[in-house]
C-alpha cells in the first residue's frame, strides 16, 4: 500500500498474530517494519496520513458484520461480496480501526484504538475493483 510518500508491504514475516479481542482476523497478511514505526510515532510526518487512510478503510465499504457465535456477541465475523474489500476492512481492523456495525439510521460504528466512534453514512458506492 502507498500512504503519503511511502510504500509499505514489501517485507515478509512468516507468522504474525491475526487475532484481536473480537476473534480471528481472516483474509489478511501484512508485515512491514517501517509501517510499524510510522504508525506508532505520532511525530512522524506520515502519521496523520496513515491514520486517515486506516479510518477510510474502516468506514468506506459495503462489508456487513455477521456474528456466527451467538453465545459471545463480542466476536466479529465479516461478510463481503468481494475478498479484496474484506481484506481492506481486515487490514484496518488489524491496525486497531475495527468496523463494529451499521444501524438502520445510516450510521457506521468503528472502534478506533479502543474508542467507539459513530459516522453517518451519506452515500454508498458499491465495491468494484475500480473503486
Amino acid at each position: 500500500m502507498s500512504i503519503g510518500p511511502h510504500e509499505f508491504g514489501t517485507s515478509y514475516k512468516s507468522k504474525i498474530d491475526l487475532t484481536d479481542k473480537y476473534g480471528v482476523i481472516t483474509n489478511f497478511q501484512f508485515y512491514d517494519p517501517s509501517f510499524d514505526e510510522q504508525i506508532k510515532d505520532k511525530n512522524h510526518p506520515n502519521y496523520k496520513n496513515i491514520q486517515l487512510y486506516l479510518m477510510c478503510l474502516s468506514i468506506c465499504h459495503t462489508v456487513i458484520v455477521q456474528n456466527k457465535d451467538t453465545t459471545n456477541l463480542e466476536k466479529i465475523t465479516y461478510q463481503s461480496s468481494s475478498p479484496d474489500e474484506l481484506a481492506l476492512v481486515n487490514a484496518a481492523r488489524y491496525f486497531k480501526f475495527v468496523f463494529i456495525k451499521r444501524d438502520i439510521h445510516n450510521n457506521i460504528f468503528i472502534n478506533q484504538y479502543g474508542q467507539d466512534i459513530r459516522y453517518e453514512i451519506l452515500h454508498i458506492i458499491e465495491y468494484t475493483s475500480d473503486r
